[in-house]
């Protein structure tokens, strides 16, 4: 009796054991499976999220001309950097705009931006006009150079290649709201970004307000490890001038030594679909007429003067202009910037 006992109890035993061996086995053809899906689910995710980057121009490493585009941008402090760049920054830039045809002025501009890392880096505080306007002239724009105080929120970017950014301010006496989204694209070799901004006043007109709004085409190529071509295109309205501004030009980058040297050289040309009519005082009386406006060309010489703060800039050019009948005018423009801050 015994005996048939410790048999049972035998059996009983090799039992449980194949059936917790069969259910260790079980477990295990689970777990490869789960590890094996998980495997091609990532896989796949990882492929659409490849193609659709490419599909949106984010894969900035594939694209030889980004690096550069973003140097020569921050070098030059341009509209694009000023838009895009979300550190701390304090810039003051002065120096003299000589015309050999108008009265010599000294110019001087203060740009300031505070990050807010606690608002995960959503917010900055900006003092001073942070957009840099190569063809847009302050002498006959005053407001251009109007300082401005404001809160810039960057909004979430749903892919990398998307960049939008809204600004509430106040410049002078009005209360204005900024709307910026830039586009990356990249095309072979070529980087090329559309840029639309979007302002409106609220105070300086006070029965309709003041809308401007501006598109730009960037096209960018690198040509060397130290040289980049850029063709620019532009068209802007606002509600202060009839008719729409146009402009485009093509610049030559060349880099000597990194963030030390740089230059500019630049053909330029603007217009207007109706000559600056709201201007009468730059306008002489019957040249309100439609058609290109300024011609100019130009060389930018920037380099560090001392340490990595303090730069030099020179830059002497010729212009066309329709309201001197397109006689020659030469100028030369000579700032001293002082830059606290990275890049």
């Amino acid at each position: 009796m015994k005996f048939w006992l410790c048999c049972c109890l035998l059996f009983s035993l090799l039992g449980a054991q194949q059936s917790q061996e069969s259910s260790n086995t079980l477990g295990r053809g689970i777990d490869s499976l789960h590890e094996y899906l998980s495997r091609k689910i990532r896989v796949f995710s990882s492929n659409v999220d490849g193609e659709l980057a490419s599909w949106a121009g984010a894969d900035h490493e594939r694209n030889a001309s980004a690096g550069m585009s973003d140097y020569f941008s921050s070098f030059f402090r341009d509209e694009t950097f000023f838009n895009s760049y979300n550190r701390s920054y304090f810039r003051l830039r002065s120096g003299l705009d000589w015309r050999n045809r108008e009265v010599d002025r000294w110019i001087t501009q203060i740009n300031f931006n505070l990050n807010l890392p606690y608002t995960q880096d959503a917010l900055d505080l900006i003092i001073g006009e942070e957009i840099e306007d190569d063809l847009d002239d302050k002498r006959h724009n005053p407001k251009a150079a109007d300082p401005s105080v404001g809160v810039r929120l960057r909004l979430p970017r749903f892919f990398d290649a998307l960049e939008t950014n809204f600004v509430v301010g106040v410049r002078g006496i009005d209360v204005f709201a900024r709307g910026y989204m830039r586009y990356i694209i990249n095309l072979g070799d070529w980087r090329i970004y559309p840029a639309q901004t979007v302002e409106q006043g609220f105070i300086e007109t006070m029965t309709r307000g003041r809308l401007f709004e501006e598109t730009r085409f960037f096209f960018d190529r690198r040509v060397s490890k130290a040289e980049m071509v850029r063709f620019l295109l532009r068209r802007s309205s606002d509600t202060d001038r009839h008719g729409q501004l146009y402009a485009g030009s093509i610049s030559y980058f060349n880099s000597f030594g990194r963030h030390s040297a740089g230059v500019q050289t630049y053909i330029s040309l603007s217009g207007d679909t109706h000559y600056f009519i709201n201007h009468p005082t730059y306008v002489p009386k019957g040249h309100e007429h439609t058609g290109i406006d300024t011609y100019r060309t130009g060389v930018i010489w920037k380099a560090q003067l001392w340490r990595s703060w303090l730069f030099y800039e020179i830059e002497p050019a010729v212009e066309w202009d329709r309201v001197y009948h397109y006689g020659v005018q030469y100028l030369f423009l000579a700032n001293l910037e002082f830059w606290f801050g990275t890049y």
